[in-house]
């Protein structure tokens, strides 16, 4: 298992410790992976680095845990308000997610 976030792998260090995965760089988190996970604030979808999962291995599937809280931290996002579905961001980029 990897384990990546916005920072520096070394970053998650005692993550890494306690769990026994293995902390990457983002560009590097989906490479060759059987699934993906992405769990990070819901605005910060459109930020993750292009691609990031295009280098799964085929057919795995992305599963978007993020949460959407207009109120406390991410802002109206109007695809979301419109009922588009939370894992648009996904979506839009890498197909369908679960």
């Amino acid at each position: 298992m990897r384990v990546s976030n916005s920072r520096a792998p070394e970053t998650l260090a005692d993550l890494a410790g306690e769990t026994g995965a293995i902390a990457v760089w983002a560009r590097e988190v989906a490479t060759d992976a059987d699934l993906v996970m992405v769990s990070i604030p819901q605005k910060n979808v459109v930020d993750l680095v292009p691609g990031i999962v295009a280098g799964a291995k085929r057919g795995a599937p992305v599963i978007e845990t993020n949460n959407y809280y207009p109120r406390e931290r991410d802002g109206l996002i109007e695809a979301i308000e419109a009922d588009a579905g939370e894992c648009l961001g996904l979506r839009a980029a890498w197909g369908p997610c679960l």
